[in-house]
C-alpha cells in the first residue's frame, strides 16, 4: 500500500470512529498529504497551532520538537514567527528563521525533488524577509525577496517598495510600484497604491501625495 493510500485509509476509519478530541490529530495526519507541506506529525501540529492563533501552545510544541531533533526546520521556522508575530522579538525571529532556512538548505541539499516539501521553503524565505525589513535590513530584504521571486509565483513585486524606498531609491521604488499594479494582482495593486502614497509622503509632494493617498483609500 502506498503512503498516500495509507493516510487515507486513516483519515477516513477515523471518520467512523474516534475518541473525545482526535479530530485535529486527523487533520495532521490528512495535511501530511498536502503537496509540499509535508511534515513529521508533531511538527504539523506545532505549525497549525501557530495558524489557529495558539501562540503559547505552538512555542511549547515547537520548542519540544527541537529538544528531540535539533535539526527540524519546520520547527525553527514556527519559533521565528512566534518570535516575530507574538513576541516582537525581531532579532530573535531573524535568528530562528536564518536557522529554518539554512537546516531546509542542508537537509535537501542532495534533493533534486523538493515537491513535498517547497511549501516551507517558500515560507521561510517571505518570514525571514519581512523579519529583517522589521530589523531594518533593507538590503537583505531585497535580496530574499529576489530570491523569492526567482523561485516562486505570484513574484512579490510591490513589496520591494517599501526597502527601496529607506535606502533612498525612489525611481526605483516608483518601478517596483508600477509592476505592482500591472501584476493583475488585488493584493499586490493594494499594497503599490499605498506605497506610492508612502513615496509620495517621502519626497514631500503634497500633490502626487494627495492623489496617491486618495487612490489607496478609494480600493482599500
Amino acid at each position: 500500500m502506498s503512503t498516500r493510500a495509507f493516510l487515507l485509509s486513516i483519515v477516513l476509519s477515523t471518520c467512523l470512529w474516534a475518541p473525545p478530541g482526535y479530530s485535529q490529530t486527523r487533520e495532521i495526519v490528512a495535511s501530511a498529504a498536502t503537496p509540499g507541506l509535508h511534515a513529521l506529525p508533531e511538527e504539523l501540529e506545532a505549525f497549525w497551532a501557530f495558524t489557529e492563533g495558539r501562540r503559547v501552545r505552538a512555542r511549547e510544541l515547537a520548542q519540544s520538537v527541537i529538544d528531540k531533533n535539533p535539526n527540524s526546520y519546520v520547527a525553527h521556522t514556527v519559533l521565528g514567527e512566534v518570535e516575530q508575530i507574538a513576541e516582537g522579538n525581531f532579532p530573535r525571529a531573524v535568528y530562528l528563521l536564518q536557522r529554518a532556512l539554512t537546516l531546509f538548505e542542508i537537509a535537501h541539499a542532495n534533493q533534486a525533488d523538493t515537491s513535498n516539501t517547497w511549501r516551507w521553503h517558500s515560507r521561510i524565505l517571505r518570514k525571514l524577509a519581512f523579519a529583517q525589513g522589521d530589523m531594518e535590513n533593507h538590503q537583505e530584504k531585497l535580496e530574499l525577496l529576489e530570491r523569492y521571486n526567482q523561485l516562486y509565483e505570484p513574484d512579490l513585486l510591490a513589496q520591494r517598495v517599501w526597502p527601496l524606498l529607506k535606502l533612498g531609491r525612489y525611481e526605483d521604488a516608483r518601478e517596483a510600484a508600477r509592476q505592482g499594479m500591472a501584476s493583475g494582482n488585488a493584493r499586490q495593486q493594494q499594497i503599490a497604491l499605498n506605497a506610492l502614497c508612502a513615496i509620495a509622503a517621502e519626497i514631500d509632494n503634497p500633490a502626487e501625495y494627495y492623489a496617491s493617498c486618495s487612490r489607496a483609500v478609494e480600493h482599500a
